[in-house]
């Protein structure tokens, strides 16, 4: 269960980073229940990307650690 907006439901959560650092944005998504387990919408599936002016700026002090998460993850 999320905290927040999608608190009384099962819902995912979506961190879309910028490979530098320097911009984040944070999606939620309504899970819903198909043969006993939970998934995502089929549109969140179609969502790999987002634009820059979608997102908003992080703050210095955690760029350093986005850009890492995201080296990290995709092998850069």
């Amino acid at each position: 269960m999320l905290e927040g907006p999608l608190s009384e439901q099962p819902g995912i959560r979506t961190l879309y980073v910028t490979a530098d650092g320097e911009h984040a944005l944070v999606q939620e998504w309504e899970a819903r229940e198909t043969e006993g387990n939970w998934k995502p919408p089929k549109e969140f599936a179609s969502v790999v990307a987002k634009r820059s002016d979608e997102t908003d700026a992080v703050q210095d002090s955690d760029q350093d650690y986005y850009r890492r998460s995201v080296e990290d993850l995709y092998n850069l």
